[in-house]
């Protein structure tokens, strides 16, 4: 049977999703009512019924879902399956105009938004997104050892399937590993572009910002695409750039804030902190200050006060929070929405 990995939006074991993911501009959040899985608007109102086992926020215009039957589709915001009734084992949101799903005992297989085949990989063993116009891809070689590469957006084989490891492209760059266990880059050709040095590196890929956070064997810090050091590796815990001039950093067990150079905007001080994902709000942060879950922005200042027993980052103005078992959403002002 062929293996296929699925990397759709993560979706947390909570009864709201909308901070698991970003929601490629809908207003319509996934929801669950306890047993079934659907979709609410921004004042909370159900707009598509609770009827899938799952369901994961919309992505260019479409929302991928599971029945019952543990098979995947796509609905539009009316609910309407596109391409068919759910029919694939596994299945990713879209990217780039483009999807990757695989029917069961069959090969990946690329589609398009209205559900057309465009090609498959049968030597592929996994599939990720389209970045940049290639999708990273696993391959077992002649000795049975699982290797990366990239394919192009026309499904062919860009860069060969040789790497131990590797990540999707961002910003011009890709990391991956050798068979040594370390980490370098290469660029869109495949051309090794910093060379193999790195214990780790972040999964976040190049910032717009041209940096990256990479690890030592001891501790984090972050490089420039040529390679060099714009801050030395000084934290224990890792290092994840927000925007700007601005970094979540983890120093053992307390979080702080960190600009570009590595000097502290905010002291680690905090129990934790939310990693905020692709197209999530960036102006305000989740974070614990040892008891409750407030926001803070990127100067430090607390503008809404921990109170939560959990919360998320804010996507298009609203985050969910979790207070007595139950989940709602609020505004930027702290205010419920729903």
């Amino acid at each position: 049977m062929k293996k296929f990995l699925l990397r759709p939006f993560l979706l947390a074991a909570t009864a709201i999703a909308i901070s698991c993911s970003n929601n490629g501009g809908s207003d319509l959040i996934a929801y669950s009512d306890g047993s079934d899985w659907g979709f609410i608007n921004r004042k909370g109102e159900i707009v598509i019924n609770p009827q899938f086992k799952n369901s994961y926020n919309f992505s260019e215009g479409l929302a991928l879902v599971k029945n019952s039957a543990d098979l995947f589709g796509y609905i539009d915001e009316t609910g309407t399956f596109q391409g068919g009734d759910p029919s694939f084992s596994n299945a990713t949101y879209f990217s780039e105009g483009k999807a990757w799903t695989v029917k069961p005992l069959g090969s990946p297989t690329c589609i398009d938004q209205s559900g057309a085949n465009l090609f498959s990989c049968e030597s592929c063993e996994s599939v990720w997104n389209y970045s940049e116009g290639l999708a990273l891809f696993s391959a077992k070689n002649k000795d049975g050892e699982l290797k990366y590469g990239y394919l192009d957006k026309n499904g062919n084989i860009a860069i060969n399937a040789q790497f131990a490891d590797a990540q999707s492209f961002a910003h011009g760059l890709a990391a991956v590993r050798d068979q040594k266990g370390k980490w370098g880059f290469i660029n869109t050709k495949g051309e090794i572009k910093i060379n193999y040095q790195f214990d780790g590196v972040s999964f976040q890929g190049f910032s717009e910002n041209n940096m990256i956070a990479v690890y030592d064997g001891k501790k984090w810090g972050w490089i420039n695409k040529d390679g060099k050091y714009e801050c030395n590796p000084q934290f224990k815990g890792g290092a994840w750039y927000i925007s700007n001039d601005f970094w979540l950093v983890f120093d053992g067990e307390k979080v702080g804030f960190a600009s570009n150079d590595g000097k502290y905007i905010i002291n680690p001080q905090f129990k934790g902190a939310k990693i905020p994902e692709a197209n999530h709000d960036l102006d305000l942060l989740a974070y614990n200050d040892g008891n409750d879950w407030g926001y803070i922005d990127q100067t430090g200042k607390i503008v809404i006060n921990p109170q939560f027993d959990e919360a998320f980052p804010f996507v298009n103005g609203l985050a969910v929070v979790k207070s007595s078992d139950d989940y709602g959403i609020i505004n930027k002002e702290g205010k419920y929405e729903v």
